[in-house]
């Protein structure tokens, strides 16, 4: 048998060094990567689910899309400020109280007067039209808030509400008086929702009145004359 070269004997030595190294590499590492897989994977399990924002979907406003909705809800019961003002007064405090936690609720008569202000205006109300409806206290009440509104008349509800100008507070009527929920919700109706007086005096103006009087007479000197209720006031503006 032929001996082995040197060169021979160098690369049967390199050759032998290679495959041990790769011998121990494998005894030393491949059970702790594959060890190391299964506790990857377990630990992915455990990893909590995040949900990215589509950023092409709009934001949705949780207070515009409620507002939206009460808008849409006001305008179904409109049509009841032909028929029924005091009932579309009901339905629309009821809507506001619904949806308090999203819009700014109307400006009512406690945001401007007096617990005192208040008894004495329901009590002028209820004494000028006692045998009145709905209809015909939330004229007075009208009556009432356009004085206040106007430049011509005191900037204190107390002083408009005096007895020179009203003859229910000179005669004392106002003190007897027993107040109705009528009374109460003509004044709410015609201090949140409408001026029930108003007159259209041309195409591109409307005027509230701001004075009534019972009688059989017109006095129009000092003023126009608007309209006759059904309890016999007339109003001018």
């Amino acid at each position: 048998m032929n001996k082995l070269s040197n060169k021979q004997k160098r690369f049967l030595d390199i050759l032998w060094i290679i495959v041990f190294t790769i011998v121990i590499y494998i005894l030393l590492f491949y059970p702790n990567k594959k060890e190391e897989k299964v506790v990857t994977k377990n630990i992915t399990h455990n990893i909590p689910i995040t949900v990215v924002e589509n950023t092409d979907k709009p934001e949705i406003d949780i207070y515009e899309l409620k507002s939206n909705e009460l808008m849409d809800k006001v305008d179904k019961i409109t049509y009841l400020k032909e028929t029924d003002k005091q009932e579309y007064l009901h339905k629309y405090m009821e809507l506001i109280d619904e949806y308090s936690e999203y819009c700014d609720p109307p400006e009512t008569l406690q945001d401007y007067f007096t617990e005192d202000d208040i008894k004495l205006l329901y009590q002028v109300v209820e004494a000028e039209a006692t045998e009145g409806d709905f209809i015909n206290k939330t004229n007075v009440a009208s009556v009432v808030f356009n004085r206040w509104y106007s430049d011509k008349f005191p900037e204190e509800l107390l002083d408009i509400l005096d007895k020179n100008q009203f003859g229910c507070i000179k005669d004392g009527r106002y003190k007897d008086v027993i107040v109705t929920q009528d009374t109460i919700d003509a004044c709410n109706y015609a201090f949140m929702i409408e001026d029930t007086t108003r007159i259209n005096v041309d195409d591109n103006s409307w005027l509230g009145c701001i004075y009534f009087e019972k009688g059989s007479k017109v006095h129009d000197a000092y003023s126009t004359y608007a309209f006759t209720d059904s309890i016999g006031h007339k109003f001018y503006y």
